[in-house]
């Protein structure tokens, strides 16, 4: 086990990163160290200088445009690597001096104090979404949903990754944002929009697809095909929400409206229905994976068992 802990900090350009080195305690030293390419030879230099014996890194850097390398190739080397929403960087009021040197120093200090939150890096297979994409039943068990075709369906997954990574079903709402505002103080209590906070695209995407939940509950042909050879759980999930977004909502000026339903609404429901979705095919997706290495063992053990 490592005796010294060395907190470092990434601000990650295009061409090079600014680097900015925190040493343990609350209280011990933040200095820059320089600036480094963005080059696997760069970086495998930095990790020879700053490590050593007894000594472990930590790096953070920003999540941005420049690729996950950085993150993957400090972890393939043991050391943690992690990466956190420029959004929730905490910051002093009245700053009002923005440096790439001061940003790497303000990361470094402020891992050092735990104070920055960690975002899911997906891998390289998932990344790449090959064919045999890990996540590839997922996708196609969300397309038993309305307005869920495949590239709405895929584009989603890729954007969240696992869903299983989120403790509840709170958790995964507060990451897309669809849950209230909120500014309280004593006895007052005030709620407002969706904050909006989180991943913008996998929200407006839920958001878009939630508005075919406007028609009567019903199963289209086109629909029909993509559940037909999904397991009957999952289309019973499926049609459980569908049921459960459509709501008639009534005019001023008459009777009932015909079955619609309000946006908002229609996207919870329908981020409730995504979340036991994957739940489910994730777990049909073990059982099969694992009855399929089961009869593999058999067919093995009575191939060399002798007669």
């Amino acid at each position: 086990m490592a005796d010294r802990i060395t907190y470092v900090g990434l601000d990650v350009h295009k061409e090079e990163s600014v680097v900015a080195v925190a040493t343990g305690g609350l209280r011990g030293e933040v200095r820059e160290y320089g600036r480094i390419a963005n080059t696997p030879t760069a970086l495998e230099r930095l990790l020879r200088k700053l490590g050593g014996d007894g000594v472990s890194l930590r790096f953070w850097c920003e999540a941005g445009p420049c690729g996950y390398g950085i993150q993957r190739q400090v972890s393939a080397t043991g050391m943690n690597a992690s990466w956190f929403p420029p959004s929730l960087i905490p910051k002093r009021v009245g700053d009002r001096v923005k440096t790439d040197r001061r940003d790497a120093a303000s990361l470094a200090r402020l891992h050092r104090a735990g104070e920055l939150t960690v975002v899911w890096a997906p891998d390289a297979r998932h990344e790449a979404m090959l064919p045999n994409w890990t996540l590839a039943p997922v996708v196609a068990a969300l397309q038993t949903m309305r307005g869920m075709v495949l590239v709405n369906a895929a584009t989603l997954i890729a954007e969240l990754g696992d869903l299983s990574r989120f403790a509840n079903l709170r958790q995964l709402m507060a990451y897309l944002g669809l849950v209230p505002s909120e500014h309280s103080s004593g006895v007052s209590v005030k709620r407002g929009g969706i904050t909006k906070a989180g991943n913008g695209a996998a929200r407006r995407l839920l958001i878009e697809a939630a508005w075919s939940y406007r028609l009567p509950a019903r199963i289209s042909r086109k629909l029909l095909l993509r559940q037909e050879k999904q397991p009957k759980p999952i289309r019973d999930i499926a049609w459980k929400g569908e049921c459960g977004c459509v709501r008639p909502i009534a005019s001023s000026s008459g009777p009932a409206s015909p079955p619609m339903s309000s946006p908002p609404r229609s996207t919870v429901l329908m981020t409730r229905s995504g979340w036991a979705v994957q739940t489910k095919a994730f777990g049909l997706a073990l059982v099969s994976a694992r009855t399929r290495v089961m009869a593999a063992c058999n067919s093995t053990i009575e191939r060399n068992t002798p007669v």
